[in-house]
Formats: structure tokens, sequence, C-alpha cells
């Protein structure tokens, strides 16, 4: 390998590194603007202002989409550098922003916002502090019986442990998928996997996660919910 060739490798393995950064920085974002979501509603604090932390978390989503349309950008430009497709001649810069603007065009989805893992937790935290809370649902959201039958049921189900199928009392969920569980249930079926040398896979069906022990954090918002249904039974 030429040390053109080595000092590329790095250069993209350096920006790959800040990329990975960045998508930490953007999930940290997240947790901290669902957490005032959270203090603003459980408060009762007068016009919260619900509308633009969820601004915030449109944007954060964006931010997110961008991280992972330019990750794979340069995987691939990698790829092909090593496979020898491209070579010192190539204006790598002029690739790398054509192949990007064309991963931005290919995921221009607006339904992908509504339906991202970010919006559905904003929401459904949100809606299990107050129900009543105006949020946006995106272009095809509808206020029908229905779906208010709907969004009571999952706030319902939100609280019960996916493992015990019981209400949850020390409630933690996972900082990838943001799935939540019982903190003993999901640590023993971490420790289970562990013995069994595999991985654990998240127990949502259709979540392909792997949980680990250090992503877990407490679910405040879950907590709140379960004390405030105390309080009034």
């Amino acid at each position: 390998m030429s040390d053109t060739s080595s000092t590329s490798d790095r250069l993209l393995d350096g920006a790959l590194s800040n990329i990975n950064k960045m998508s930490d920085y953007i999930k940290t974002g997240r947790q901290e603007v669902l957490e005032v979501g959270v203090e603003l509603l459980d408060n009762k604090i007068e016009n919260p202002g619900i509308g633009d932390l969820q601004n915030c978390i449109m944007e954060l989503i964006k931010a997110e989409q961008r991280v992972k349309a330019f990750t794979r950008s340069v995987n691939d430009l990698k790829s092909r550098w090593q496979n020898g497709d491209l070579d010192d001649s190539t204006d790598v810069v002029q690739v790398l922003q054509h192949d990007l603007q064309a991963q931005e065009e290919a995921n221009v989805d607006v339904n992908n916002i509504w339906d991202h893992e970010f919006m559905v937790a904003f929401v459904d935290q949100m809606k299990e502090i107050d129900g009543g809370v105006s949020l946006n649902t995106g272009p095809n959201s509808s206020t029908s019986a229905n779906d208010m039958d709907m969004q009571m049921t999952q706030a319902e189900m939100s609280v019960k442990c996916p493992i015990t199928q019981s209400d949850m009392v020390d409630p933690v969920k996972d900082k990838t998928c943001n799935h939540s569980f019982e903190k003993e249930a999901i640590t023993a079926h971490i420790k289970q996997c562990q013995k069994r040398r595999k991985a654990a896979k998240c127990p949502y069906p259709g979540c392909t996660n792997i949980i680990l022990a250090g992503n877990l954090e407490a679910n405040v918002a879950i907590q709140r919910a379960l004390q405030r249904r105390k309080v009034a039974s």
C-alpha cells in the first residue's frame, strides 16, 4: 500500500471517528430535549413551549439523517479507494460531495420524520405526562375518537415491561432503541445471554438492537407516570 493510500485511509478513518462523535452528540441532544419537556409538563408550566421542543427534535432527526448519509458516503468512498476504483488523480472531495448529494436526495421523505424513533419517543413521553398536550404528528394524522382511544391504550401499554408483562417499578430504557424495561428483568436477560455467549437482543418484536448494561438509563417519564397513577388511585 502506497504512502498516499495510507494517508487517505487515515483521513477517512478520522472523518468516520468524528462522524461517530457527532452521532453521540445528537443522541445526547435528544435526551436533553426529552428531559426538558418532561420537567415542563410535570411542573405544569403555563405555555411550556412543547411545540418548540418538538421542532428541536425535528432538527435533530434531520441532523441524524445527514450524519448517516455522510457515513455511508465516506464508507463507500473508502471501499472504492481500497478496491482501486479511485487513484491519486481523483478529486476525492468532488466525488464525496456528489455521492453525499445523491444519498440525501434518495432519503428525503417528510413522513420518515414522523415515524422516526426520536419523534415517536418524544410524542409518546409527552402524551404519557399530559394526554391533552398539543403535538404535531405529521400530515396524515387525525384526531378521531378511535385515534384517541389508540393513544390512550399505547400510553397504558408503555408502562408495562415487555419481559414481565407487568407494570414497571424501576423502569430503564436503552439509549439506542429507546425501548423500556423493568431494570431487574432486562439485567437478568443480559446476564442470561452472556452465560450463553450470545448477544442480548432487545426483547421488543422486530427490534435488532443489542442491549448493553452500560447503555441503560432510568426512564424518568415512566417513573413519573407511575407515581401520578399511584397518587390518583
